[in-house]
């Protein structure tokens, strides 16, 4: 073979090495790339799981009640600025009247109750809307976005369908029905501040 011909075969398969290994470093510049997105994806998401586990009780999977103020400032805030309405409704079981109904009610677990409560209240809300466990016996505070006084009636029907329905199972005792308390306040109705809304909805004006 000629010094030429040579030559030139040297210089396409140079020409493919090159492209491989720009091919390659390509590659391995796209892959590190996806690598460190991903892995950044998977920080974000367990710092995420992390936060929501912090402010959301074990037992019940209800938002804490400092998780509630705070989303509460915020939707009180977003509802001032776009001129619309946001309502809190506090529910409470009556223990009184579940007392009423078996005397073996106190025996029964705390934590059965709360969730029997907790199921009960997240039946009766939209997606939208949030769930938090209040300090006290067995009740719970539902923020409501975007909803009046008219969206708390609607919530508090729906619980009381529900209430029709599902009893609570007691120990010692047949299964009873339970009631609820409760109480609503509405923005800007009601109050034009996250505490004031909370004053009116506990009566404290």
């Amino acid at each position: 073979m000629a010094l030429t011909d040579l030559s030139a075969v040297f210089g396409i398969l140079t020409g493919i090495a090159a492209v491989l290994i720009a091919v390659l470093a390509w590659g391995g510049e796209n892959y590190l790339d996806r690598e460190v997105r991903r892995r950044r994806e998977i920080t974000v998401n367990a710092a995420e799981e992390i936060e929501r586990l912090s402010w959301q009780d074990k037992s019940t999977g209800l938002f804490s009640f400092s998780w509630f103020n705070q989303a509460l400032e915020r939707e009180v805030s977003r509802s001032g600025r776009y001129d619309q309405a946001c309502t809190i409704l506090w529910l409470s079981l009556d223990l009184e009247h579940l007392q009423q109904q078996s005397p073996h009610a106190t025996n029964t677990d705390p934590t059965y109750i709360w969730r029997f409560v907790a199921d009960l209240a997240s039946a009766a809300v939209r997606d939208t809307d949030s769930v938090a466990k209040r300090p006290g016996e067995y009740s719970v505070a539902i923020l409501l976005p975007q909803s009046d006084i008219e969206g708390g009636n609607i919530v508090i029907n729906r619980l009381s369908e529900r209430l029709a329905q599902e009893k609570l199972e007691i120990a010692g005792s047949d299964p009873v029905q339970v009631q609820f308390r409760q109480r609503a306040a509405s923005f800007p109705a009601d109050g034009a501040t996250a505490s004031a809304l909370i004053n009116a909805v506990e009566g404290r004006r």
